[in-house]
């Protein structure tokens, strides 16, 4: 088991040492908290192709993986989050859901998203190779931003089985085997039956038109019969798939682009230009309009997003 934890390192700044921590444990992610000395550890367990991390974090904080960060990837995964105390609000794939206690969801590293909270929270993650969750789940990124909630036919299965995992430490590499088999059918019996109604043809349009907004989101003009001629479809079919998958073209295009203004606002190669010209280059035409999406997205003014980011380079240049 490996482990890290903010109390054992009081004289470091507790922000860059848990940022510093979580991007070891789990991949690139920018972690911000307006408590300078958030309290926070992880404990986590390697079980064969998974990572099982067991997280507690004292404070109010973001977590947001950037379009930039997941275009670095190169070990593809996606993460099982179960929820034991905090709330979460997470945007990715163009949803915006609710956790509380006891709710799952999958993650995709592939993809932007960000997570926020109003208080502490106390989370468990799965790490799973994306080729690992292909061999029990047909098509995993239909469950992906998909909330599983406490009650729902089999969590209470994978929960069960998670608990049992993080807390049995044996190195027994028969009994890991059998371990990422049951989380691996206690995972496809809980989400085999949310997954997408989409055929395999209308989902690899849906692929496409997501992947058609992720390359134009900076044309102004940009609009839903555009994206549609592009993947040679009607509008009209365009709207119905993205129903389908409980989102909208508009939900698409502003998560994009609010996702490529928060990496431009705390990129310090950017820190010449104003708000206004972020707000341009991410898609957006009127700065009002900008500002307004942006809180209601981030909860704070890029103004106020972008000081904040600043503030803990100055402190991370401090330590070096």
């Amino acid at each position: 088991m490996r482990s890290w934890s903010t109390d054992t390192h009081a004289e470091v700044n507790h922000l860059v040492y848990w940022r510093e921590a979580i991007c070891e444990a789990i991949f690139e992610l920018d972690f911000t908290s307006k408590d300078e000395g958030v309290a926070a550890s992880m404990q986590q367990h390697d079980l064969g192709p998974l990572k099982l991390s067991a997280i507690s974090i004292g404070s109010a904080h973001s977590v947001v993986r950037s379009q930039g960060a997941a275009a670095r990837e190169r070990q593809p995964h996606l993460n099982l989050n179960w929820i034991r105390s905090g709330a979460w609000q997470v945007d990715h794939y163009g949803r915006r859901v609710d956790l509380g206690p006891g709710d799952m969801v999958l993650l995709d590293n592939r993809q932007p998203y960000s997570v926020t909270t109003e208080h502490g929270s106390e989370h468990i993650v799965a790490r799973l190779p994306i080729e690992w969750v292909r061999c029990w789940l047909p098509s995993p990124e239909a469950a992906v931003a998909r909330v599983v909630r406490a009650g729902d036919p089999w969590h209470g299965v994978l929960e069960a089985t998670l608990t049992e995992a993080i807390r049995d430490d044996r190195g027994d590499e028969a009994w890991r085997r059998l371990c990422t088999q049951q989380i691996g059918g206690a995972l496809a019996l809980m989400l085999g039956a949310n997954e997408s109604r989409l055929s395999n043809h209308t989902r690899q349009l849906y692929r496409r038109i997501r992947t058609a907004i992720q390359n134009r989101f900076f044309e102004h003009e940009l609009d839903a019969a555009s994206v549609a001629a592009e993947v040679a479809i009607s509008p009209r079919y365009l709207h119905k798939i993205l129903a389908q998958e409980g989102t909208t073209y508009v939900q698409e295009l502003f998560a994009v682009r609010l996702q490529h203004a928060c990496a431009l606002l705390k990129d310090p190669r950017f820190a010449e230009l104003s708000v206004s010209e972020i707000g341009w280059r991410s898609g957006f035409c009127d700065p009002s309009h900008f500002s307004r999406r942006f809180k209601a997205h981030v909860g704070q003014t890029p103004g106020q997003w972008r000081q904040e980011g600043q503030g803990q380079q100055d402190m991370e240049q401090n330590l070096h």
